[in-house]
């Protein structure tokens, strides 16, 4: 097992991946937006809200996988894998919020106090599967490489793609079906 008394490679991995996740929010949204008609003001308020949702479920996924395998060591201090874990689901839900703001300020929706709740349990939720899916990740081997300086050895960059989205398929399935049922139970738009 890897020692990273300062929390270096772990900090710097969750801050690439997140980045990853954030350019992959923006640009999914920012094409669904341009593709409903919106303007570039309003594309680009869509696109900032997924960039802050895809680098916190990108963040929980790494960080579960950090708890799995070395777990999270910060200023020479060690993190539990309750607190990483109680991070990745509330920083993932305060994502969801934010989202679900900016979103609806794009496409002129108004907001209302239950789609911030619904936003925040969805954002919770997937968080949550993020973080175990990124969990069952490390135990099954996927962060290897990282203390082998594999990190961004570009041989390796289409299995960790892969494999990323393999992992990360059940949370985005489970995010669709609640926000689909909290749109037609309760015909929110979030």
């Amino acid at each position: 097992m890897y020692v990273d008394p300062e929390g270096s490679i772990a900090i710097s991995a969750i801050l690439m991946t997140m980045f990853v996740g954030a350019i992959i929010g923006a640009i999914t949204s920012g094409i669904k937006a341009k593709n409903a008609g919106l303007d570039w003001g309003a594309v680009v308020l869509a696109a900032l809200g997924g960039a802050i949702m895809g680098a916190a479920v990108s963040g929980a996924f790494l960080l579960g996988g950090v708890a799995a395998t070395s777990g999270l060591t910060l200023f020479g201090h060690s993190v539990s894998v309750l607190t990483t874990f109680a991070v990745a689901s509330y920083g993932t839900a305060l994502a969801g919020m934010a989202d679900y703001h900016l979103k609806s300020l794009a496409y002129g929706n108004e907001t209302s106090v239950e789609g911030y709740v619904l936003s925040a349990i969805n954002g919770f939720f997937e968080g949550a599967t993020s973080f175990a899916a990124g969990f069952l990740a490390g135990v099954k081997g996927y962060f290897k490489y990282f203390d082998k300086g594999g990190l961004l050895n570009p041989r390796k960059t289409y299995e960790k793609i892969s494999r990323y989205i393999t992992f990360n398929l059940p949370s985005s399935i489970i995010r669709l079906l609640f926000k689909t049922a909290g749109q037609t139970s309760w015909g929110l738009n979030w």
